[in-house]
């Protein structure tokens, strides 16, 4: 699966394929559990109906199995349906249509991370897909409070014209046809003031 996602791949876009896959495991783990329970119901049930018939085990006894088995086949439809949401949104998120997903090691079998020996340097943590992504908002809400905060002060713009100007096209480029403007332009917020304010405390906020 990691050779289809690409090298190229965002660090975001890997760890949601990850995070998708190992919940997908859990899910089986839980519609295995759910079966074998199942399972052990219906024997019990048929137990009790066996005591029933031979005047050992009551009605309400059998009714409570019955109603065992009915709760716990209650939930395999639902985890069925939450596998195959959690497959289609890994296919969408590598690029197919939607399907099954090859399973490697189940749940269970999976490898515990080892354990981070003492004496590593701080900045392998700059690695994790969600500090990354974390850093990059930062940067990103910084930005905006910047643009927020040049709204407070007046903007200067300059414009020039350079050219000639005569009734004739043989002296345009002689004698005193030369023609010139200049034209500054100061905006200064007033109205847009306090609104201004506003937005850049509100995206500073976002920052903390």
């Amino acid at each position: 699966m990691r050779k289809r996602i690409g090298r190229r791949s965002s660090p975001t876009l890997v760890s949601d394929v990850a995070s998708n896959y190992f919940s997908l495991l859990q899910l089986d783990y839980e519609l295995e559990i759910s079966q074998r329970t199942l399972d052990t119901r219906r024997d019990s049930l048929r137990l009790v109906q066996e005591r029933t018939g031979g005047g050992v085990a009551t009605l309400l006894d059998l009714r409570q199995a019955e109603q065992l088995v009915s709760s716990a086949a209650q939930t395999i439809p639902t985890l069925q349906q939450q596998i195959e949401q959690t497959e289609n949104q890994i296919n969408l998120l590598v690029g197919k249509n939607p399907g099954s997903v090859i399973r490697g090691r189940k749940f269970i079998e999976q490898e515990m991370p080892p354990q981070v020996p003492a004496g590593m340097p701080s900045s392998l943590l700059e690695r994790r897909p969600d500090i990354r992504a974390a850093e990059q908002a930062l940067i990103a809400a910084n930005a905006n409070i910047g643009v927020a905060k040049a709204a407070y002060f007046p903007q200067l713009s300059l414009s020039g014209l350079l050219g000639g100007q005569s009734s004739q096209l043989a002296s345009l480029f002689s004698g005193p046809h030369s023609t010139w403007s200049f034209v500054p332009q100061v905006t200064q917020p007033i109205f847009h003031r306090r609104a201004s304010q506003i937005e850049c405390k509100t995206r500073g906020g976002r920052t903390n």
